[in-house]
């Protein structure tokens, strides 16, 4: 019965420390250009990033709260930290937030606009999306400064798909690799 708490508490965790007020936006912004570049790297097709992350349903504060009171165990453990931090800016957008996620999904011609993507991946049809479309919620990092946390989802048609939590780390030169990725869902 762990497992699943876990699961669902994990990207709640991520969400608490890289917040505003702690100046890691900027940060957090390197890490979904970082994350964006390697998805367009690895993708066997045409891909479109969607603002996000409305389908995400990323947990709150209170709903992380009530979490911790049944496992007081939790307390202190840096996917907690993540997750609080990740929900704390769970309705930011990285397509809006970060100029320089933009600018490099301008400079690779894709596709970055709600409506269109909604137009051209026809979702009421259960045909194939002309295009993988990646939905990030913004990234946090811990206060390590080291470890980065973010939920992303994938779709490539109306049951095909999936969601999961990408943990990243800061490598010795700077760059963000992804360290680990955990399922939360397959459609």
């Amino acid at each position: 019965m762990t497992r699943p708490i876990i699961l669902l508490l994990t990207p709640l965790l991520l969400a608490g420390c890289g917040s505003l007020s702690d100046g890691k936006l900027g940060e957090g912004c390197k890490v979904a250009e970082a994350y964006a570049r390697q998805f367009l790297k690895e993708a066997t097709g045409p891909i479109a990033v969607a603002h996000g992350p409305k389908g995400l349903m990323l947990p709150g504060r209170a709903d992380l709260e009530a979490i911790v009171r049944e496992h007081p165990e939790f307390v202190g453990r840096q996917d907690l930290r993540l997750a609080y931090a990740q929900g704390d800016v769970r309705r930011l957008s990285p397509v809006t937030s970060c100029p320089n996620l933009r600018a490099f999904l301008d400079g690779a011609g894709i596709l970055h606009d709600d409506a269109r993507i909604d137009r051209l991946a026809n979702p009421g049809t259960m045909d194939r999306y002309p295009f993988g479309v990646l939905t990030m919620s913004m990234p946090v990092i811990d206060r390590d400064g080291r470890t980065a946390a973010m939920t992303i989802s994938d779709q490539y048609g109306a049951l095909a798909g999936g969601t999961a939590l990408v943990t990243l780390e800061k490598s010795r030169d700077g760059a963000w690799i992804v360290k680990r990725t955990d399922t939360l869902s397959i459609s």
